[in-house]
């Protein structure tokens, strides 16, 4: 596990903000410029050694050559998408005429939301939520409180909403009159065509429309593998539950519950980012594991293969990224410090396998895993759920391993006949 320390480093968290401007003003897109002023991170990390006589001037040159690297990629992308559609000439058209038709319409919409609203609340927006504008600086430029600047993006970002909204219900009501047909081609068509449209509007499609997006929630006791469309394998651990959506320049997983291990495809221009209660994860392509553990809201990240960045989320708090890096395993938990994990025997993600592992934690937090192999219901005292527990359980073998409990720790197990079978475990009380 590494932390940020080096001058380059410091001198990056030093000029986040202007660095993500000065990658907006290249690239035209504050989404786009923050996911390279992630690669930039990532990028320094091989170059910790080196001692630039002016470390800033260093890390804008490198940015620059990043947003040179971003647009060639995107006019290459353009050139591509229409080539395919010269080669395919047999897609569906008059579908994909009417989804463009009602992207633009979405697009007028937006583009009408954000003039009426007053000058400075619209300014306010685009130069926070389109430039990568801090907060701060805003209140400073315009002269008002960070409180003001708050409503006005949260005023601006309500129209927007309003109008998003519409448009999904009438798309909703567009879809229940007949079979939906998109193909690849009407979705390069329709993102095409809006590029050349230009603008705020624009840019806050490429920000906020989804590509494509599911749900993939798993069973109890059940494990679910699924391949995502770029080629990404996920698999969820039971009881798990994951909202995932492909944007123009980013792929996003919110994990809602449980634990996932995702072999990310590499995508250099879309960077693969996993959110997880306070702890966002970034990567261009590898293999680790998130864990988002029912007990506390603590999250596990684990390293296969490659290498993956380690963040706050939005409000989850203020530590430093982590760099981690194929073995290291790191335990976030709200109000504390990160902490390294020694990895399982059977290596990272080991549920894959059917093991969990478990190292001096708290008997509550062994509980509230093992209910997601399980139906029966586990209740644990608050005496016992502090009881620490050094244990590798089969998940299969849960209930074998919840009967042998009291000869291992002072506790006492209770069944409960029922379905589903309750047990409650209490710490057993000392003898006199």
């Amino acid at each position: 596990m590494t932390v940020s320390a080096s001058p380059l480093h410091a001198s990056f968290h030093r000029s986040y903000q202007q660095l993500v401007q000065f990658l907006a003003r290249k690239t035209g897109n504050a989404d786009d410029a923050r996911e390279l002023a992630q690669d930039l991170w990532l990028q320094l990390h091989s170059r910790a050694a080196a001692r630039p006589a002016d470390p800033q001037a260093y890390l804008f040159t490198m940015a620059r050559n990043l947003a040179v690297d971003h647009l060639r990629r995107q006019r290459l992308a353009d050139q591509h998408a229409e080539a395919w559609l010269a080669l395919h000439p047999g897609e569906p058209a008059a579908a994909d005429g009417a989804q463009l038709l009602a992207q633009r319409r979405l697009l007028q919409a937006v583009g009408a939301a954000l003039a009426a609203l007053p000058r400075r609340t619209r300014e306010v927006f685009v130069a926070h939520r389109i430039e990568g504008v801090g907060q701060d600086e805003l209140a400073r430029l315009h002269g008002v409180t960070r409180s003001t600047i708050e409503r006005d993006v949260q005023r601006a970002g309500q129209a927007v909403d309003g109008v998003l909204a519409r448009w999904h219900a009438s798309a909703g009501a567009a879809a229940a009159q007949g079979p939906r047909r998109r193909g690849l081609a009407g979705a390069l068509l329709g993102i095409g065509a809006l590029a050349g449209s230009g603008g705020l509007a624009w840019s806050w499609w490429r920000l906020h429309i989804a590509q494509w997006q599911a749900a993939v929630v798993s069973a109890v006791g059940r494990q679910r593998m699924q391949t995502l469309p770029d080629g990404t394998h996920l698999t969820l651990d039971a009881a798990s539950a994951a909202d995932i959506a492909y944007y123009a320049a980013r792929r996003h997983v919110r994990l809602q519950r449980g634990a996932a291990f995702f072999e990310v495809a590499h995508d250099a221009a879309r960077p693969f980012v996993v959110d997880a209660g306070a702890v966002r994860v970034t990567v261009l392509g590898t293999r680790f594991s998130v864990d988002l553990q029912d007990a506390g809201g603590a999250v596990e990240v684990g390293v296969e293969s490659g290498r993956v960045r380690v963040e706050p989320a939005a409000d989850g708090g203020s530590w430093q990224p982590l760099l981690l890096a194929a073995g290291d395993v790191v335990r976030l938990a709200p109000g504390e410090p990160p902490r390294a994990v020694p990895r399982a025997a059977q290596g990272v993600a080991a549920w894959r396998d059917g093991w969990l592992g478990f190292r001096d934690a708290p008997l509550g937090e062994v509980a509230a895993r093992l209910r997601r192999y399980t139906d029966t219901g586990i209740a644990v005292s608050d005496a016992a759920a502090r009881l620490p527990v050094t244990a590798e359980i089969r998940s299969a073998q849960a209930g074998e391993w919840l009967r042998r409990l009291p000869a291992a720790m002072p506790v006492e197990v209770d069944w409960q006949a029922g379905r589903p079978a309750r047990v409650a475990i209490t710490e057993r009380a000392a003898r006199r």
